[in-house]
């Protein structure tokens, strides 16, 4: 299909680009490239792009375990109210920050899924339309010094 074939094209070059401008000349992450291999083996699955970049971004150290609240460092529950705090691009209990976008803890157990797990694991993941949107919504909203 033509359609999917376009899509998959931007797709892989959001991830180059993306690549491109995180790693700078003299630095060579093995695992990153392992990485984009895989996820270009993977095009055809719509969230490639968020897996890719969460992995990326937490490999260069730009976001911080989505497990763990940013300011009072304790592990995050799923009952509990979250939010996402956009100074360390990660996540923070309701009650310790009061400002910032809600994150649902579906969306929270994916991110943090994601960080941990294996890419090929991450990619396998039967995630719905609306939570691919939503994963996909956040990652477009993280930004980090590099400018892209």
């Amino acid at each position: 299909n033509k359609d999917e074939s376009l899509d998959a094209f931007y797709r892989a070059s959001e991830m180059v680009r993306m690549t491109d401008a995180y790693l700078h000349e003299s630095q060579e992450f093995r695992s990153v490239y392992e990485y984009l291999n895989q996820a270009l083996d993977a095009i055809n699955i719509p969230f490639v792009v968020s897996v890719y970049k969460i992995r990326l971004l937490t490999d260069l150290g730009f976001l911080s375990d989505w497990s763990v609240c940013t300011e009072c460092h304790k592990k995050m529950k799923l009952e509990e109210e979250h939010v996402f705090d956009v100074r360390h691009n990660s996540v923070a209990h309701r009650v310790c920050l009061s400002e910032g976008k809600s994150i649902r803890s579906d969306l929270l157990k994916v991110m943090s899924f994601i960080q941990k797990s294996s890419f090929r694991e991450a990619i396998r993941l039967d995630l719905y339309d609306a939570l691919q949107g939503d994963l996909r919504e956040l990652m477009e909203g993280i930004r980090v010094e590099e400018n892209i």
